[in-house]
């Protein structure tokens, strides 16, 4: 790092990295605000305000710091990287794509800009040279899990199953609690043929995310399907409980429903469908 021009900046900014550091966002800001007052243009200070205003979910606020940042210092790749997560957080998949590929050629090793341009390539439907950036990434942060998981999805999603279950696989060998990829195992584990089996793997990503909704509706329909209807009824309960602390009554209601004709007639499962149905504002049905 350059030295500041002025003891008394340095010593404003150090202070807001400490407490910007322990996650006293509002006392960080405080103290960065004041460095811009005495340096405006101050490129560390902008970066640094714009991760705050970013975390605080003020994202515009974020794109014109950054904005300014990299006028400075147009040869962060950092920052380019961090302008393009913002715009894409917009939706600006294009200005996203831009600053994604600026932080690349100035970086060409940065995996986090590589992942980040694949993902924005994926989402513009350029699936070829996503998949490219993956596998830069992949060879370029060895002990990354997620160009493998990305890397899985595309295959999963043209059909090339074997492959993909051997970029999930990596990625739970590099990441054992990366529960999405569980899941996806779990789903291609039901086309047989497979190391694991369909249980193992929704438990794993249930044990890493145990309100997975995702995981607790696969494995309860994987149950009532293998005509373990105990074991279904239960997930399924789980499944609506967690439908509920999230105030998705439809949800909630429908995973009830579904445990109700696991086990007919039962009560809990009958009062929890009128309890979600009171919220949806169906009283009648409650």
């Amino acid at each position: 790092m350059e030295q500041f021009n002025s003891s008394v900046i340095r010593q404003r900014f150090e202070e807001g990295e400490r407490l910007h550091q322990a996650g006293k966002h509002v006392e960080a800001a405080r103290h960065y605000q004041r460095v811009l007052a005495m340096a405006p243009e101050e490129p560390r200070t902008l970066h640094r305000l714009a991760l705050i205003e970013y975390d605080d979910n003020q994202t515009r606020a974020a794109i014109v710091l950054l904005e300014r940042a990299v006028q400075q210092e147009p040869g962060n790749a950092v920052m380019f990287n961090d302008l393009g997560l913002a715009y894409e957080r917009q939706g600006q998949n294009d200005e996203a794509l831009r600053n994604y590929a600026r932080a690349v050629e100035l970086m060409p090793e940065y995996a986090d800009a590589l992942i980040n341009l694949g993902n924005a390539l994926a989402e513009s439907g350029q699936i070829g040279p996503a998949r490219a950036h993956y596998e830069r990434a992949i060879a370029v942060g060895r002990n990354d899990a997620r160009p493998h998981y990305n890397l899985g999805l595309i295959q999963h999603e043209s059909g090339n199953l074997d492959a993909a279950w051997d970029n999930y696989e990596m990625a739970v060998a590099l990441q054992p609690n990366m529960a999405q990829a569980w899941v996806n195992l779990a789903v291609l584990a039901q086309t047989g043929g497979r190391a694991r089996g369909v249980i193992e793997c929704y438990q794993q990503a249930l044990d890493a995310s145990p309100k997975l909704a995702e995981a607790l509706h696969g494995l309860a329909q994987w149950h009532s399907e293998q005509g373990t209807l105990d074991a279904a009824y239960g997930l399924f309960m789980r499944l609506g409980r967690v439908r509920c602390d999230e105030r998705k009554w439809a949800e909630a209601r429908s995973a009830f429903q579904q445990a109700l004709y696991s086990s007919a007639n039962d009560a809990a499962a009958l009062a929890a469908i009128g309890y979600s149905a009171f919220h949806q504002g169906e009283l009648d049905t409650a």
